[in-house]
């Protein structure tokens, strides 16, 4: 329980300097608010563990706390003594929002605190490293020897590690939990940017076609870094807008804050700083955003992320491993609508997102259905300028792992949210509303919903069986399955 406190604690440490940023923007909006805390908290303490690492000090709870704790400190001085600036703007969530994510989020914390480390990636190369940071108390070392995954970002074996070092051992579940966090915080950030696009309704829509797609629930305890990626991105992406809309410096550095987490959590994301650049520098050459806020955003996309790839290139020659099979990707059919043929992994929502996409593309050339932030044709280009180049990229060169559209899936969750609401308003409201039983109607749609809700929540939770048969099952046991499941 003290474990459980103090990573508590440390998530929720930045929430001064959330409080203060969110105000600067003239915005009061708790959900914000919230994952703007727990991006600033896991970003904020695996940063200072890295630069400590690189100034060769040894890594712990003795060296990491004091930093960490003077910066997130400055958060609520600077909370206290700050004034808010009015009128704040508030906005509320809808309750639907909770009555879709709460449900799904506690089978995903369950299982990610029932089993811990248990993926083969995982197993193989975070929790490894975690325990080796844990241990050694140093940065992982790169040698003509350890060239390969060594060259990983590290924020999930860093978050990991602390986890290790508060709970004084490295055999604990709770290790997963920060990445779980940031994964579920994917389904918070991808409301926000639909309900910046698109509106209250169709974020809702886009928020249940991402928590009822069943590869969410798969990979979102697993300890995986795909999710997290994914949560830096589309939150980055938010904070965009918003700085966008307001000019303001403090969403500027937020905004750059997060692209750099992004790809200090994971390689691929070398691609979303590319576009954050190309897409920054276009706005600055339209005079839509000022050269000292674009200053402000590079600057601390490199302070976060250049160290780790400046190491990796002194180091070992590269920037990234090579670890990227593209003699085995396929560009076929199955892989260019994998949304479609991929039932496992994407289930009917895909058949949704795939007809998004289809739809955002239509809306580039006949813009019909305006957003509330952009006209129509001006939301499409913004949404597949930041998806179409993963998707090439995985096309071309990883498509033989279907896991990788987790990247970018929540900004297709947004095109459905749009695709759906109207859909909803040009089609089946009226036929629904011709239906003569009102009480039945609202039954069906209510079990669907709850029908998709307990299916998701059934599919997060892995080994059920085992977990019936032995609900308080030691660790180690715990470590025995899982041995003897990954030799089967």
């Amino acid at each position: 329980m003290i474990a459980f406190g103090l990573l508590g604690a440390t998530l929720l440490a930045s929430r001064g300097w959330a409080k203060s940023l969110t105000r600067s923007i003239r915005l009061d909006h708790s959900l914000l608010t919230l994952l703007t805390t727990l991006a600033l908290s896991v970003g904020g303490v695996t940063t200072v563990m890295l630069y400590i690492g690189l100034g060769n000090l040894p890594l712990g709870i003795a060296t990491v706390l004091p930093f960490y704790a003077m910066v997130m400190g400055m958060g609520w001085v600077v909370m206290w003594r700050s004034t808010p600036i009015t009128p704040l703007v508030t906005m509320r969530v809808p309750a639907v929002f909770w009555w879709i994510t709460i449900p799904i989020s506690i089978a995903i914390v369950f299982n990610g605190m029932y089993w811990g480390f248990y993926r083969d990636d995982t197993l193989g190369i975070y929790a490894p490293f975690a325990q080796e940071l844990f241990h050694t108390q140093r940065l992982i070392p790169i040698t003509p020897e350890r060239n390969l995954y060594e060259l990983y970002p590290q924020l999930a074996s860093m978050s990991a590690a602390w986890v290790y070092w508060i709970a004084g051992n490295d055999f604990t579940p709770l290790a997963t939990l920060p990445t779980t966090l940031l994964s579920i915080g994917t389904l918070g950030a991808t409301y926000l940017l639909s309900e910046r696009l698109l509106g209250k309704v169709g974020a809702v829509v886009a928020v249940f076609c991402l928590a009822t797609l069943p590869d969410f629930g798969n990979w979102a305890s697993s300890g995986y870094v795909d999710l997290p990626m994914a949560f830096y991105y589309t939150l980055a992406l938010v904070w965009l807008l918003e700085w966008e809309r307001t000019q303001s410096w403090q969403a500027a550095l937020v905004c750059g804050l997060l692209f750099g987490w992004s790809v200090w959590t994971k390689n691929a994301a070398l691609v979303a700083i590319s576009l954050f650049f190309t897409y920054a520098g276009f706005l600055l050459t339209q005079k839509k955003l000022s050269l000292n806020t674009c200053v402000i955003a590079f600057s601390a996309v490199m302070i976060v992320a250049a160290p780790w790839y400046l190491r990796n290139l002194v180091l070992a020659g590269t920037l990234t491993p090579d670890t990227v099979w593209a003699e085995d990707a396929q560009q076929g059919i199955r892989t260019v609508f994998a949304l479609i043929t991929l039932p496992i992994n994407y289930g009917i929502i895909g058949w949704i997102l795939q007809v998004s996409v289809f739809f955002t593309g239509w809306q580039v050339i006949f813009p019909t259905y305006p957003s509330v932030f952009f006209p129509a044709r001006r939301t499409a280009l913004f949404l597949l300028f930041w998806t179409t180049p993963f998707f090439m990229l995985w096309l071309l060169f990883a498509s033989y792992d279907p896991r990788f559209l987790l990247l970018y899936i929540p900004l297709l969750a947004v095109m459905a949210g749009w695709f759906c609401e109207m859909f909803w308003m040009t089609w089946l409201q009226s036929w629904y509303r011709r239906i003569p039983i009102s009480c039945l109607k609202h039954f069906i749609l209510f079990c669907l919903f709850a029908g998709f809700i307990l299916f998701s929540m059934w599919h997060s939770i892995d080994y059920k069986h085992e977990i019936l048969g032995q609900p308080f099952a030691s660790y180690d046991d715990k470590r025995t399955f899982i041995a003897q499941e990954r030799q089967r």
